[in-house]
């Protein structure tokens, strides 16, 4: 409890922070410390006085310290030797204390060190990840362009084999010779007289002209049949060729604009967790700037109070030490080189110097941000040769419907593409 005591009793007195227009403490010690004049009560009474000035609290140990110094403060000019067991126990809790103070800012210290490291750590890492996410999305946004080009290419010959088109040349020609036209066999004298003998395989020759004219008919009606027929096989290939060609194009088309609109999901998923990266890396980097400004003032006041509390004990035991407890001239002077030469914990590494190295370089420490893709995103959006999306807080990326720079073009009309990580229902 002593050692407790004297451990709040000296972060009150010596030298904390004061508020408002409190005189800081530090100051005025050693102002009385350098007295020429000054005597263990004197410098009991100064401390009394600060903890009195100082410190509102009714706990036990106010009233062991104040007992304390009191007794030393009524001693007059001249402590006899019988208070030097009690100078002994008050340089016994004051060195217990500063050990204690030196403790806590080594606490301090490797704690908000570590908190730095995280922080600085998190930031660099998602640097990292932010820009591969970047990366990978603008690969992903170019294969969804050669995507988009071939599905292009396909419809252009979905539209040639399926589309309304004139038939083939052979149908055109097998439809013009379903009617065959020829001459009627001129009249010929029938010759045959029955009712002498005659009959029909008798009365006409083979070279006669009703026979030779029949043959001829004949024969022109075969070869045109003939011809027909070969049209129209020819007409029914061609036709089946177009009707395979349409099916696997139609296939073809509806195949690939689906493997189109799953590139272009997955391009858009990668689009959102960019964004996302973007958040972390502003989070983690608040989170850095707001240790390093409490890192900076952390140990400076705890150094302080440690190096008062060590030259108050020095010059404590200086005048223990002496047959007479007395102080002496050049005990301030001594004791101040003393208490400042002691080796302290350190300084805390801010990482200042590696932070802007990294922010002189990172895309993503800008109020508003934006990113252009020219692959498949802007044929998907329409939005012309390109389009930008550019960053709005809550990890929300939008882009301007005309493919202007939303960050500079803060008129247009816009629509919203990624929010809270994922892709809208406006853009799939």
């Amino acid at each position: 409890m002593a050692q407790q005591s004297l451990f709040v009793l000296l972060s009150l007195a010596c030298c904390s922070a004061v508020q408002g227009i409190e005189v800081d403490f530090s100051d005025s010690l050693h102002a009385g410390l350098k007295d020429s004049a000054l005597s263990m009560p004197k410098l009991a009474g100064l401390l009394q006085q600060r903890l009195g000035h100082a410190s509102h609290s009714g706990s036990p140990w106010k009233a062991q310290a104040e007992t304390f110094l009191g007794l030393l403060q009524s001693m007059g000019g001249t402590v006899p030797e019988s208070a030097r067991p009690m100078v002994d126990t008050i340089i016994t809790l004051l060195t217990n204390a500063s050990g204690a103070i030196k403790t806590d800012a080594q606490d301090s210290k490797d704690r908000t060190q570590s908190q730095l490291n995280d922080a600085y750590g998190n930031l660099s890492e998602t640097e990292t990840a932010a820009n591969q996410a970047k990366t990978v999305t603008e690969a992903i946004d170019a294969d969804l362009k050669s995507c988009y080009d071939h599905l292009g290419q396909i419809t252009a010959n979905h539209s040639v084999h399926c589309g309304v088109k004139a038939l083939p040349a052979a149908c055109d020609r097998k439809n013009n010779t379903k009617m065959h036209t020829f001459d009627v066999a001129p009249k010929d004298t029938y010759s045959c007289n029955f009712t002498a003998g005659s009959d029909p395989t008798k009365c006409t020759s083979e070279a006669s002209p009703l026979k030779t004219d029949l043959v001829s008919a004949r024969d022109t009606l075969r070869l045109a049949y003939n011809t027909w027929k070969l049209e129209n096989k020819t007409c029914n290939d061609d036709l089946e060729a177009e009707r395979l060609l349409c099916h696997n194009t139609n296939n073809t088309y509806w195949a690939k604009k689906a493997t189109c609109q799953e590139t272009y999901l997955n391009a858009s998923a990668h689009l959102c967790n960019f964004r996302v990266k973007i958040k972390s890396w502003k989070g983690y980097l608040t989170t850095l700037n707001s240790t390093q400004a409490t890192a900076k003032t952390l140990l400076a006041p705890k150094k302080q109070e440690w190096t008062d509390l060590n030259l108050i004990i020095c010059m404590m035991k200086k005048f223990r030490d002496r047959t007479k407890m007395t102080f002496e001239a050049d005990d301030y002077a001594n004791c101040d080189a003393e208490s400042k030469g002691k080796t302290w914990i350190g300084e805390i590494d801010t990482l200042e110097t590696s932070s802007q190295t990294l922010l002189s370089s990172t895309l993503y420490n800008k109020e508003c941000m934006s990113f252009t893709f020219s692959g498949g995103f802007p044929q998907k959006l329409e939005t012309g040769a390109s389009v930008t999306f550019f960053t709005k807080p809550n990890a929300v990326f939008k882009y301007n419907t005309d493919g202007s720079d939303g960050c500079t073009s803060t008129s247009a009309a816009f629509t919203k593409f990624c929010e809270g990580g994922s892709y809208t229902t406006a853009v799939q």
